[in-house]
């Protein structure tokens, strides 16, 4: 029998980890949608309700199967006699961390492979970050593209300054787009001098006791002192 691990935290399960589930079962005869368990995370939902997500999901798809691990991937394969390892991949960030994974799961274990599915299109920017942070916005403090409504905007502006950026901002513009067609997101290269520039690191160098007025207004430098002072 052909049977396949696909794992993940599936902090929630989405409509891309449907896709992927439903494709992949296409390929084997079974297909282990197997749920990580790790201490040192704080997921959303608990391991629980996560599992029970999964099962009234894609737990209700033929000849696949809901587990939870904890320890090594490639060990937990080899218990369930599962050959493959399956992964998703979005975008080429995705491929970097995967592809060293897949290396590493090799290393460890042979005689299990790692196979990635590309999702469908309509699923490329899709992510459990992304859907939990938009239902937090939604909850607290109202989603963008409602507020660009109300103020009659057309348009969201964005500053890149890294492929990085791009990467992440791009995802968001999707979702942006998909969540309300009528507003664009608009995207500005920075000058050059300021393209390695960003909020976190001025606060990381504030706290640290560094200058930051070569990077920010007098003001905020001023701000940023008395707040990591006191």
């Amino acid at each position: 029998m052909k049977r396949a691990i696909y794992p993940g935290s599936f902090d929630p399960v989405t409509n891309g980890h449907l896709d992927v589930v439903e494709r992949a079962r296409k390929l084997f005869d079974e297909v282990i949608v197997a749920v990580a368990h790790n201490d040192e995370k704080q997921p959303l939902f608990s391991l629980k309700e996560r599992l029970n997500l999964l099962q009234q999901t894609v737990g209700k798809i033929d000849n696949v199967r809901i587990a939870q691990f904890d320890g090594l991937l490639v060990e937990f394969a080899l218990q369930q006699k599962a050959n493959a390892v399956l992964r998703g991949l979005r975008a080429v960030s995705d491929f970097e961390f995967e592809f060293q994974m897949a290396l590493m799961n090799r290393k460890l274990e042979g005689n299990v492979e790692t196979i990635f599915l590309m999702p469908k299109e309509e699923y490329t920017y899709l992510s459990s970050r992304l859907v939990k942070e938009i239902a937090r916005i939604a909850q607290f403090d109202g989603l963008l593209v409602e507020f660009a409504l109300q103020q009659k905007a057309n348009a969201v502006l964005r500053g890149l300054r890294a492929v990085s950026d791009f990467e992440f901002e791009f995802q968001m513009a999707l979702m942006n787009r998909k969540l309300e067609g009528n507003v664009e997101t608009i995207f500005l290269m920075p000058k050059e001098e300021y393209t390695y520039l960003s909020s976190r690191l001025v606060k990381e160098i504030a706290r640290l006791g560094g200058d930051v007025s070569k990077f920010v207004p007098s003001l905020v430098a001023s701000a940023l002192g008395k707040k990591f002072k006191g």
